[in-house]
């Protein structure tokens, strides 16, 4: 009888060490966070955008901001990351960047740009949102208009304001002239200016998509 029970007693015990619980459907494992890499640039279309900003990271996520030159990155603590391209609604940008900066922008319209009219959405982190016709369009970004303690921004490959030319020729395929605006360059679909034209000079300002210019 002592070992009929005890028989039963192991058999007991392995079944329940060989249960698997399968997780709640919709439910990921966790995944590690991806190595920063360049961004590739893309052609989106207006349903791709909509789409890719309508599963922006979750709202109950700690959120960091990547620039892109098709748009932003909306980078997740655990490494997961959404695109918010060009093209996506303009209240939906706008509050996808609110949160990750905790704040609300200033917002602002120039009239006098040369792709018209244009609707800016200012954080003190030194980024700016472009928005026509109620769509994100464009952002611009500089070092010398955040406020300290906001964070820097920067590309998926460390690149933004305030880095030198050198790491910016390390990560692209960079295009440096003299214009108007001074040493000004094109990375992909990414633009802006240098301070200097040395190695060590730094960037001053980027932009992607609809910028508002005056050269």
């Amino acid at each position: 009888m002592r070992n009929a029970l005890l028989a039963s007693l192991i058999a007991l015990a392995l079944a329940a060490g060989c249960t698997r619980t399968a997780p709640p459907d919709g439910v990921d494992a966790p995944r590690p966070a991806a190595a920063p890499a360049a961004p590739m640039p893309t052609t989106p279309s207006p349903d791709a955008a909509t789409d890719a900003s309508a599963t922006a990271a979750p709202m109950s996520s700690t959120v960091h901001l990547a620039l892109s030159g098709d748009g932003l990155d909306l980078v997740t603590d655990d490494g997961r990351a959404r695109h918010l391209l060009f093209d996506a609604p303009a209240a939906q940008a706008i509050d996808a960047v609110s949160h990750a900066y905790g704040s609300a922008p200033q917002r602002g319209r120039n009239e006098e740009c040369g792709a018209g009219p244009l609707d800016m959405a200012t954080w003190p982190g030194g980024l700016t949102l472009v928005m026509q016709d109620d769509r994100f369009v464009g952002w611009g970004a500089s070092a010398r208009t955040a406020a300290p303690g906001t964070g820097r921004l920067a590309t998926m490959a460390g690149v933004g304001p305030g880095s030198t030319r050198r790491e910016l020729e390390s990560a692209y395929a960079v295009k440096i002239e003299e214009t108007t605006l001074g040493q000004e360059f094109a990375a992909g679909g990414l633009f802006g200016v240098l301070d200097g034209d040395a190695p060590t000079a730094r960037i001053d300002a980027m932009w992607a998509g609809v910028s508002c210019n005056f050269r």
